[in-house]
């Protein structure tokens, strides 16, 4: 079954440190944040379920190859409950959940050949408002803090190994703290860069 919230772990529920934290003090709190990538399947919903949508809700549109997209709409068209879209081949790209014509809940992206999760996003009422987590191509994670659609707090990207290289501060989608980076020298991990942002300029 499609979870509709993800849980990473008590780290994730720790305050994170103030955004003007020293270099070495943002590295000791965000490696802990590790996010590991969910063994999660899409959810065939609509075929597995013997009432699939919510009451007074009727399903639209149809899966692979007759459409590109199946979901639960009301007589009026608004959306409600899950809604799954699918990528070339057929195979599922998106699973995302519906309220009163907006997306709520839990978003999640799928690699339409390997099945891996991409990408979990969380939405609240219509808007991106929370974590949005990705797992990249070379191993690593990013996770980008959103809230209302705006990136807005911590943003930072994990190696393969787990290892923190950079971790920068927003507000109101502009750099608004202390941005860090660091890269893999002789002996470990070196800061390469250290920079205070406010509104979006250098201090």
């Amino acid at each position: 079954m499609l979870l509709t919230s993800i849980v990473w772990g008590t780290a994730a529920l720790a305050a994170p440190p103030d955004r003007y934290a020293t270099c070495d003090e943002q590295a000791a709190w965000f490696t802990d944040q590790q996010r590991p990538r969910p063994d999660e399947r899409p959810d065939l919903w609509w075929i597995e379920r013997d009432a699939p949508c919510p009451f007074e809700t009727s399903l639209v549109g149809d899966g692979p190859p007759a459409g590109r997209a199946i979901g639960c709409e009301d007589r009026n068209g608004r959306r409600y409950g899950w809604r799954t879209e699918f990528g070339d081949g057929g195979k599922v790209a998106v699973q995302s959940h519906w309220e009163g014509n907006r997306e709520d809940g839990t978003r999640t992206e799928w690699d339409p050949v390997t099945y891996d999760v991409l990408r979990v996003t969380t939405v609240r009422d219509g808007r991106t408002d929370g974590e949005v987590v990705e797992w990249l191509d070379d191993g690593g994670v990013l996770v980008t803090s959103y809230r209302r659609s705006d990136r807005d707090g911590p943003t930072w990207r994990l190696d393969a190994r787990g290892e923190v290289v950079m971790v920068e501060w927003y507000r109101g989608n502009q750099r608004h703290g202390r941005s860090c980076a660091w890269k893999r020298g002789v002996g470990g991990m070196v800061l390469s860069v250290d920079q205070v942002f406010s509104g979006g300029e250098p201090e």
